[in-house]
């Protein structure tokens, strides 16, 4: 059951490690040797610092892209390990998370 909630986190800390900016940015630039540039950095130094729109835009499509192909095989493994629980009774689809009966339809449920 915990199995979707590890899948999601996966996906957004998958995009977000790929833009992480802020923390060497601010502390580093880069740092001796460019020990802690990242990939967004680099992009970065040649958009603004170096004046090359044209190798920073190309730069950020390959960022691009490598994030979606990781997230689409991602998308595809998540058939052999993440779990979603639902069970058919008599017809009718339980989700007992939710402790309630649907016949095709969601309504919220009735306080009075």
């Amino acid at each position: 059951m915990i199995t979707p909630i590890i899948f999601y986190n996966l996906i957004t800390q998958l995009c977000q490690a790929f833009q992480e900016f802020n923390g060497p940015y601010i502390i580093t630039q880069g740092g001796p040797r460019n020990a802690t540039t990242l990939f967004s950095l680099l992009i970065y130094n040649r958009a603004f610092k170096s004046n090359e729109m044209g190798i920073a835009s190309a730069m950020a499509w390959v960022l691009f892209i490598i994030v979606a192909v990781l997230s689409f095989v991602a998308f595809l493994s998540q058939k052999y390990w993440v779990y979603y629980l639902r069970r058919k009774r008599q017809g009718l689809i339980f989700l007992p998370e939710f402790n309630t009966v649907m016949q095709g339809r969601c309504e919220a449920p009735s306080l009075f």
